[in-house]
């Protein structure tokens, strides 16, 4: 019988006998062929192991699936380990463990957590809407054929695809907006903190740009026009509550819509005829102070005279004030069917208006507030813009008072388009005004000789 071998055919030819023994690699002296009875024949490394005093045996693997090669590999990087006072069965043990643990985090495992986190962010504004978006694109294994793959295999191409997915349904702005979303969940699961859970160091789609999907950012342009807000107005009056008021309110205060219905009468204070919308709901993540302009305490005092004493905090409601109202796009579409239908009766002749949003109402009157001299900084307070960098670190007056007097002339340049059909937003960017000059009163004196 051969007291070593050189290459596997000489392990193949080691005959088995009635008891096992054990056959040693004339290459790598710790590398041995253990033969059982039955013929079996398993790589093993006899050595001390890690701090042991006394020599073990451990198993590398069976010598019919294990190339000899891979055996003498498995031996020399155990050696160096074993120098260091590593055991690398225990180190092996615990790769394993490693593995194990990044397997089970799947991306949907941590994308649902990452939802879960959602709510409790510092800007978490849009926490339910972006948590639903997520779920819908990207909770769903139609979708989403990756979906229980370990998230550290998750691939930018697998991403890439997804999103173009949405963009080829005819969703291009849906697409950019769930790219924004999908980047910023990456990041989150990436930082240094989540590395050691996760098992990802860099964001599969961080050298993934929107320009390189064909998307890009929806700009809306649009503002209502004069006859629009007339037909508006009246569309208003055609809802129920709380569709009415709360559009009316939007109009009025030009407020978000999501501040808007989801306001609480704690909020305002009807003495100093102020509403305050808190840090957490609003986008900028400051408090916004809404001064309440003639038509919105009258508003605001409609809708309190026709609940009772046991309603809860919310303004907006139907559920006597236990939860904000819901604005899904079926009551936007209702009530963008019926101010259309009031524009075309008013207007014989004329096109229907053009496809709108409820953000149209900031559009129109942070314009109109241009349009009646309002100061710049000022305008872009009232609908609640950030001062630029400089300007918010020295200017630290919150235009409290000129707030007051740009809502004040816009809710009466509000009563003067509905009241008035010759009325219109845009005649006095059309118009020549005919100003009184002094060049019309003296001549130009006479050169002298």
């Amino acid at each position: 019988m051969a007291r070593t071998f050189q290459c596997e055919s000489d392990i193949y030819a080691l005959p088995s006998q009635s008891r096992p023994y054990f056959v040693r690699d004339g290459v790598v002296s710790k590398l041995l062929v253990r033969v059982g009875a039955g013929g079996m024949k398993t790589f093993v490394m006899r050595a001390r192991f890690g701090q042991a005093k006394a020599p073990a045996t451990r198993k590398i693997g069976d010598a019919f699936t294990t190339s000899l090669e891979t055996a003498r590999e498995t031996v020399i990087r155990w050696s160096t380990l074993n120098r260091k006072g590593v055991d690398p069965w225990e180190e092996a043990t615990l790769a394993e463990l490693e593995a194990e643990k990044y397997q089970r985090q799947t991306f949907r495992h941590v994308l649902q957590d990452y939802i879960a986190t959602l709510p409790f962010r510092a800007q978490n504004r849009k926490a339910d809407e972006d948590g639903a978006t997520l779920r819908r694109e990207f909770l769903d294994p139609e979708r989403v054929p990756w979906l229980d793959d370990p998230i550290r295999d998750v691939k930018g191409a697998n991403v890439q695809r997804a999103i173009e997915a949405i963009r080829n349904r005819g969703a291009p702005t849906q697409a950019y907006n769930v790219f924004s979303l999908i980047k910023t969940f990456f990041r989150w699961a990436t930082t240094p903190a989540r590395v050691d859970d996760f098992g990802m160091e860099h964001s599969p789609v961080e050298r993934l740009k929107s320009s390189d999907m064909g998307l890009k950012r929806n700009k809306g342009t649009r503002k209502h026009d004069s006859r629009e807000i007339r037909a508006y107005w009246a569309a208003c009056d055609a809802m129920d509550y709380p569709l009415d008021e709360c559009c009316r309110a939007l109009i009025i205060s030009l407020q978000r819509k999501n501040e808007t219905r989801l306001a609480e009468w704690s909020e305002f204070d009807m003495e100093q005829r102020l509403w305050t919308i808190p840090a957490c709901r609003f986008k900028n993540g400051k408090c916004q102070l809404v001064p309440l302009s003639v038509p919105m305490m009258q508003l605001l005092a409609r809708i309190r005279s026709m609940q009772s004493d046991r309603h809860g905090p919310f303004v907006f409601s139907r559920n006597d004030g236990h939860s904000p109202m819901g604005l899904n796009s079926g009551d936007i579409d209702k009530f963008r069917a019926m101010m259309t239908e009031i524009y075309l009766a008013d207007n014989p002749g004329r096109a229907p208006p053009q496809h709108w949003t409820l953000h149209d109402n900031r559009r129109t009157g942070r314009s109109a507030l241009s349009n009646l001299g309002v100061p710049f900084d000022v305008a872009e307070a009232v609908i609640g813009h950030m001062k630029e960098a400089l300007e918010e670190t020295y200017n630290l007056n919150s235009f409290k008072m000129q707030r007051r007097h740009a809502l004040h002339l816009w809710a009466e340049e509000l009563k003067f388009i509905i009241d008035d059909p010759s009325h219109s937003l845009e005649s006095e960017e059309n118009e020549a005004p005919e100003w009184d000059s002094r060049w019309n009163q003296t001549r130009p004196r006479k050169a002298s000789k």
